[in-house]
């Protein structure tokens, strides 16, 4: 995808994870600036676009780039899709569900063939993509005005790092999930997205990729985020990847997620995943 240039209503903001206004810069790409907050050490773009500027740059083209059938072909993501969705089910055999940036819909698809109430939302700017059996949104989730704890669950995968405001966000998603309902989170991990980690990982000395990314969490910051937003951590978790075409990357991918996996077993769910960061979290029943 083509980066277009910092937006002139770019404006600094403070951190997302902990409202400091303190940081110190950390790194440069096109023209974006990546900080580092001076008061929790979350790193995160700065200025960064305003939402006017991301809804133009996702859908004010009429069409999301990432529901454009060539990003990760559908038949590539499946195997994890259904991982995803067996996990989701050990924990909520059945029940409604909504996925905040679920894009083409695909693991929203796998959902509903597999017994579960599927609805999502995403930016589309009118064009919403042919979902059968499933409900799709358009739109940031808290304009949406969905009903207050009607969801068992909520997922969010590769999303909470592209939002302007994830906080605004993960608290609107603590209003429309239920007392005791659940969370789902996958985000990169900032630890393999620059220097030696990512040279290993991915070859180049970053994967920086500014104005798309906008957050950039390690799992601390997650949890913290998280917390914040009303949500009790429960397990690290890890994802089967997306298929490569290319058998060296499919190695290296498959790999990595089974080094994660034998971690996660070791430690009883301690360990994180590399190089990207899953878990599940759930509010409090209480709450």
């Amino acid at each position: 995808m083509q980066t277009p240039p910092p937006p002139p209503d770019s404006r600094d903001v403070p951190c997302p994870v902990c409202d400091a206004e303190a940081r110190t810069p950390f790194y440069a790409v096109r023209g974006y600036r990546i900080v580092r907050c001076g008061g929790c050490g979350f790193r995160f773009v700065s200025p960064r676009p305003s939402e006017a500027a991301l809804l133009d740059l996702y859908a004010g083209r009429g069409s999301n780039p990432f529901t454009d059938p060539s990003f990760e072909a559908f038949e590539d993501e499946l195997p994890g899709l259904r991982d995803v969705v067996a996990r989701l089910r050990r924990v909520l055999p059945a029940g409604r569900v909504l996925e905040l940036g679920c894009g083409r819909g695909d693991l929203l698809r796998v959902a509903a063939e597999a017994g579960l109430e599927a609805e999502g939302c995403d930016l589309y700017g009118g064009n919403l993509p042919d979902c059968p059996g499933v409900r799709l949104h358009d739109g940031f989730l808290r304009d949406l005005a969905l009903p207050s704890g009607g969801y068992d669950a909520v997922l969010t995968r590769n999303t909470l790092e592209h939002l302007v405001a994830p906080l605004v966000e993960l608290r609107e998603i603590h209003r429309v999930v239920r007392p005791g309902g659940w969370l789902y989170v996958k985000v990169p991990n900032v630890q393999f997205e620059v220097g030696l980690p990512c040279r290993l990982a991915f070859g180049p000395p970053h994967i920086f990729d500014p104005p798309w990314h906008l957050n950039h969490f390690d799992p601390s910051a997650l949890e913290r985020i998280l917390a914040r937003a009303g949500f009790r951590l429960e397990a690290w978790l890890t994802e089967i990847p997306t298929r490569s075409r290319s058998p060296r990357a499919q190695l290296l991918r498959q790999t990595g997620y089974w080094v994660g996996e034998g971690l996660r077993r070791l430690t009883a769910g301690r360990a994180f995943p590399k190089p990207v960061l899953v878990c599940l979290a759930r509010r409090a029943a209480d709450a």
